[in-house]
């Protein structure tokens, strides 16, 4: 029997790969534009899916349903991280409020599984998408059942559906339902990647069930297709606890996948520096390598584990760069060539890379000087120059920067020698490379500035030092983000005050039209909301949606961005594209105390927006009795209609609100 389900990765990643179809989409679909998706699927063919994030990003953001439907189901999903359910939420609503009926769907099928008070909002969704022919939302309607709703009688008798709901309640932490598991699915049971439950567990770092699977006696090594372990799985997610239970059951750290990578190595990709140690304290060898010849540290070199890399450099680790190579003596006459010969570890380098390696500046000079090749790249694609700033070769990088080596050729990880520098926090590298001449805006078209860059890590100590060199504070990443609209977005109100001292622009916008101001706002970080006001940041300048920052403040519940922001002028009765004012955004979110501050700045009460709900109608759907008797004390009009001929009181009936219906009716 066909199972609904939401919308998965596979399918997602099909999506991409094909031209769309009507009957997955809804009658009302557009058919995917070939050209327009064609960087998007081939970065997906390649398995980049960060690029294919990217390449969305960009056409979702010039108005593509299509591209937003897409980008909704990678963030639901996570298509290249974890699951960003708030901004699947984001995207999804955006392509359904363009009609795409896909979107609507799988919109309706999130709110569902939401809070209570998106009920009503879910059930409006699901019925637009029916009447704009979806056939699963027709299915979903005509059976009275929740869109994606599994079938739970044809689940009694289906094994891959007990498989899978094994799999579920472990991730999901349900020891219950594992209880309730049949005796027909073994606690070791393989998915279709062949891994187990206790793998699912271990990764989400569910504590409950990974207990439960191992008092059950679930195999602790068993490995999936590709070599990968439940401690593997463990160590390169979030909660350490996962990977301590499960080495006090057994578990062997010194195991490797089929690709040679050992469970540090996985902490390391992931940049995991407490489950580096933990692994580190049971016996994970540090200097072993894999099938690419890379150690840990190089595994977290080359991943941007600064992290991982500096609690590995604490134990003595080094890349495996460095290992089998004589000491550097100052000498010349040292024959390198034979550390790269067929059989050797390094085999294809050259003896300038291991030079270099080895920060042999004496050996470096006169090869140059004899002619060797100085934009020669190693096997796996780095330079020179790359080579040199990952292995600390300090004495190295003037002499190659003297030889004109390009500082904007990316390595093997795609980035540039000063980006690598920067994101490590190697700051006496990137002294070295600035001291050399090296250009601090310096970057690679697929990579962020190096300000940019610094100010995602929150280092203070390299922004002033890349600062101090002249970098243009106003450069902005492929999505139009820059240092002070990172630093707007974490909440840094130093960070955002030195790139102010030093000239960065409050009025720059991201690819959505949003400056450094609504990204605060929204984010709800009232001091760097302060600061950017008080360098005449404009107070309404809205996104491409009309969304002012204002409403993204409302709308989020940030009650004191809202309180400094009107402070500051901000325009209450200013509309978004889709007609809704601060107070509606506010109302439909439940936002009680942002509700009350709008009112007590006069803001209009009845205003429609395009669906024609006023903030009352708004408060309704959502059952949020106190914001609707607070409008209603305000003399909010309760007899006013949507454009379903719906009031107030006629919405909160169809939700089942009745407290909500005798505050209305009693007006």
């Amino acid at each position: 029997m066909k199972r609904a389900t939401i919308v998965g990765m596979g399918t997602a990643c099909s999506l991409l790969l094909t031209t769309g179809s009507p009957a997955c989409l809804g009658a009302n679909a557009r058919n995917f534009s070939n050209e327009a998706l064609e960087p998007v699927r081939a970065a997906v063919r390649a398995k980049q899916f960060e690029r294919a994030i990217g390449e969305l990003e960009g056409q979702a953001q010039r108005g593509s349903a299509d591209a937003q439907y897409l980008l909704g189901l990678a963030y639901l999903n996570g298509l290249d991280r974890e699951p960003d359910p708030l901004s699947a939420r984001r995207w999804l609503r955006m392509a359904a409020e363009h009609g795409h009926a896909g979107a609507e769907f799988v919109l309706s099928s999130v709110l569902f599984r939401g809070e209570k008070s998106e009920i009503a909002e879910a059930q409006q969704w699901l019925e637009r998408a029916a009447r704009a022919g979806n056939a699963q939302a027709q299915k979903a309607v005509q059976q009275n059942r929740l869109p994606l709703a599994p079938d739970r009688q044809a689940a009694l008798t289906d094994p891959g559906l007990l498989r899978d709901l094994l799999m579920w309640a472990a991730e999901s932490n349900n020891v219950d339902l594992l209880r309730l598991a049949p005796h027909s699915v073994t606690v070791d049971a393989q998915d279709a990647f062949g891994r187990t439950a206790l793998s699912r567990a271990a990764a989400a770092g569910a504590m409950d069930t990974l207990s439960w699977l191992l008092a059950a006696h679930a195999k602790v090594d068993l490995p999936d297709r590709y070599g990968g372990t439940p401690l593997m799985r463990a160590a390169a997610g979030s909660n350490p606890e996962a990977s301590r239970r499960l080495l006090a059951n057994g578990a062997d750290p010194k195991l490797a996948d089929s690709g040679g990578n050992t469970p540090l190595m996985y902490a390391a990709r992931a940049n995991r520096p407490e489950q580096i140690n933990i692994l580190l304290a049971a016996g994970s060898p540090a200097a072993a390598v894999n099938a690419q010849g890379w150690s840990a540290l190089d595994v977290a070199m080359r991943s941007d584990g600064g992290a991982a890399a500096a609690s590995l450099r604490a134990v003595g680790a080094r890349p495996a760069l460095a290992a089998g190579l004589p000491a550097v003596s100052g000498e010349k006459g040292i024959d390198y060539a034979r550390y790269a010969r067929p059989n050797a570890l390094y085999r294809g380098w050259t003896p300038l890379s291991l030079a270099i390696s080895r920060d042999d500046v004496i050996k470096l000079t006169e090869l140059l000087e004899s002619g060797a090749d100085g934009k020669a790249q190693s096997p796996s694609g780095d330079s020179a120059l790359q080579i040199a700033v990952q292995s600390n070769a300090l004495k190295c990088v003037p002499v190659l920067v003297k030889h004109g080596l390009d500082p904007g050729i990316s390595g093997a990880a795609g980035q540039t020698p000063l980006a690598y520098a920067v994101a490590h926090g190697a700051g006496p590298t990137v002294q070295v490379l600035l001291t050399a001449g090296i250009s601090p805006d310096v970057h690679a078209r697929t990579e962020p500035p190096p300000l940019v860059t610094a100010a995602i890590g929150a280092n203070t100590r390299m922004l002033e030092m890349l600062l101090n060199a002249k970098a243009n504070v106003n450069l902005a990443d492929a999505h139009g983000l820059t240092a002070l609209m990172i630093a707007a977005q974490s909440g840094r109100a130093d960070i955002a005050a030195l790139l102010l001292a030093r000239g960065a622009d409050p009025t720059a916008k991201n690819q959505a039209g949003q400056t450094a101001l609504w990204l605060a706002a929204s984010a709800g970080r009232t001091a760097v909301v302060d600061a950017l006001l008080t360098h005449s940041a404009p107070v309404d300048q809205p996104d491409q949606n009309s969304v002012t920052p204002l409403m993204a403040a409302a709308a989020a519940g940030h009650a004191a961005a809202v309180v400094k922001l009107l402070d500051h002028g901000a325009d209450v009765g200013v509309r978004s594209r889709a007609g809704a004012t601060s107070l509606i955004l506010a109302a439909q979110q439940g936002r009680l105390d942002v509700v009350r501050t709008l009112v007590t700045h006069a803001a209009e009460l009845n205003v429609q927006d395009s669906f024609g709900d006023t903030a009352l109608i708004a408060a309704s759907r959502g059952g949020y009795e106190e914001v609707c008797r607070i409008l209603l004390e305000a003399g909010a009009d309760a007899r006013l209609r949507n454009t379903g001929r719906a009031t107030a009181d006629d919405v909160a009936r169809l939700r089942g609100f009745d407290r909500v219906q005798r505050i209305l009716q009693a007006t």
